[in-house]
């Protein structure tokens, strides 16, 4: 009986050490760990206002005074006119990233992105047409 005793006893200190052991590391952080981030850039521009942009009837102050400055512009001549042809660029992106990790072994990360430009065609400072692209 000694025998089973003896042996037992190194067993359950090594099973009692690495309960202590998880509880250290459960306590200061270690077992688990996370993180989460998202931020945006840019523009985005709700279906409400896109719908709000009227075709021959907003001007460019009004735009610029509901969407702010756009990412950028390109001027252009209308084809067989003197008119003066102009479009603005809003771009928009959303990114999602996260990681993780369990006592330092097992690793995880994501990182999602999502994207959407808007352009805006004015002709003599009146808005012409919109479009998306959605990547």
């Amino acid at each position: 009986m000694k025998t089973h005793t003896s042996v037992t006893r190194p067993i359950a200190r090594l099973a009692a050490c690495g309960l202590l052991t998880i509880g250290i590391f459960t306590q200061s952080g270690c077992l688990i760990n996370s993180y989460s981030r998202e931020y945006e850039t840019g523009t985005h521009i709700s279906q409400t206002t896109l719908d709000r942009i009227e075709p021959g009837v907003t001007t460019q102050g009004w735009v610029r005074s509901v969407l702010g400055e756009p990412s950028r512009t390109d001027t252009f001549q209308p084809q067989n006119t003197d008119q003066n042809g102009e479009i603005w660029v809003y771009d928009w992106q959303k990114t999602h990233s996260s990681s993780g990790s369990i006592i330092f072994i097992i690793n995880t990360s994501s990182k999602k992105s999502q994207s959407e430009t808007y352009y805006i065609e004015f002709i003599d400072g009146i808005v012409n047409r919109t479009w998306t692209d959605n990547p």
